[in-house]
């Protein structure tokens, strides 16, 4: 693109009777200009773009309902990974299913009140989140997640 913009102002300068020395210093200072030309300079930060990763099927397990017989209960979680490295999704493939076991014991062991409460879910997705961290540290030396998401969340 950015060559279509060079070769269109030089064909318009050079009819418009510019030197040719003239239009190259010019196209030289336009080129070397980011912000004339919309290419960011080598010290502007570059937003990153954040990538998903899905554990599917959804993480379905049971939970302990501390009524009188103890029954269980039962939750359905659907959890994507936030990463901001395309390289990062591979990893965090790769080490999915230490991960979905990670998750099935987090909410094998919460109680009932945690799994219905708003700010229970909140510290079970941040307990995930940690243990995903600490598990993902220690098998590839770095941080890899940024967040997870809870984009399913069904509990009987």
């Amino acid at each position: 693109m950015k060559f279509i913009y060079t070769l269109i102002l030089s064909t318009t300068l050079l009819a418009q009777g510019w030197s040719a020395t003239m239009r190259g210093l010019l196209l030289v200072l336009l080129i070397g200009a980011p912000g004339l030309t919309g290419v960011a300079a080598a010290n502007d930060e570059v937003p990153s773009r954040q990538m998903y990763f899905p554990f599917t099927p959804d993480i379905t397990t049971n939970f302990v309902k501390l009524d009188e017989g103890r029954h269980l209960g039962y939750v359905r979680v659907g959890i994507e990974a936030v990463v901001d490295n395309p390289s990062d999704l591979d990893l965090v493939e790769h080490h999915a299913p230490l991960l979905r076991d990670a998750f099935i014991e987090i909410f094998g062991r919460a109680q009932e009140g945690k799994v219905r409460s708003l700010t229970g879910r909140q510290e079970l997705r941040q307990e995930c989140l940690e243990r995903a961290q600490e598990l993902l540290e220690r098998e590839t030396g770095r941080a890899v997640l940024r967040d997870l998401i809870f984009t399913t969340y069904l509990y009987q």
